[in-house]
């Protein structure tokens, strides 16, 4: 196993495994190719491309219309210059 690692001048463990997932990910895209065709998988990915879109864009309204987060809400309610700072007692 380690004679495909070391041909393609991988050193450490996670070398290896980056370039073995590079490889494999090759030869998929070689066999979905050999099966569909290429015209076909560039629309299936252009497909993918708009779908992840639209979740992504759903994601971004969703999160717009949620209360703001703690550090806009404690930035709110900093004094303006000019009033009094309430005092904090324990």
């Amino acid at each position: 196993m380690a004679r495909l690692p070391n041909s393609i001048g991988a050193t450490t463990p996670k070398h290896v495994a980056t370039e073995m997932a590079l490889h494999i990910l090759a030869y998929n895209m070689k066999r979905v190719i050999a099966i569909i065709g290429m015209q076909e998988l560039l629309k299936a990915i252009a497909a993918l491309s708009l779908w992840f879109s639209a979740i992504v864009m759903a994601n971004q309204r969703v999160r717009s219309q949620q209360s703001p987060c703690k550090a806009t809400q404690t930035e709110n309610t900093k004094a303006q210059p000019g009033t009094a700072v309430p005092k904090q007692t324990d």
